[in-house]
């Protein structure tokens, strides 16, 4: 399982060019076996950083959130109490604002690897907390 960084998600249905061919590659695999998903903490994310200016989405943010999440081979991860608590008392230490320890918990709780180009995450991932695919 797939579980994308929101940047990540942003880039793909921007068609912003910004990872590798093989890293591409890999998520279009695991898209084509239903294996990639969006943590709902990525929803909030990108609702967040619409609302802040952060980033300017081609459409309203619940329009484009819909669209985004309805391309084939792609699934939301709900937001859980296992994934809050998770996200609350990750092992080791991790210095993400919230929205990165949910998604580093919903992939440690769905044995997925993270999809990222954040540095602490993929520190995080090279420490062995949470599997990471480099963006």
């Amino acid at each position: 399982m797939l579980v994308l960084d929101t940047h990540v998600w942003v880039w793909l249905v921007s068609g912003i060019e910004a990872m590798g061919q093989q890293t591409l590659t890999t998520i279009e695999a695991a898209a084509k076996a239903g294996e990639v998903t969006i943590p709902a903490a990525s929803v909030w994310e990108i609702a967040m950083w619409e609302k802040r200016g952060l980033v300017v989405l081609a459409k309203p943010c619940a329009h484009w959130v819909a669209d985004a999440v309805s391309a084939p081979g792609l699934s939301v991860q709900p937001m859980t109490s296992e994934i809050a608590v998770e996200a609350v008392n990750l092992p080791g230490s991790f210095k993400g604002d919230q929205a990165d320890r949910m998604i580093v918990a919903t992939a440690r709780l769905c044995g997925g690897q993270v999809v990222t180009a954040d540095q602490r995450i993929m520190d995080y991932g090279q420490a062995g907390y949470v599997g990471v695919l480099a963006a």
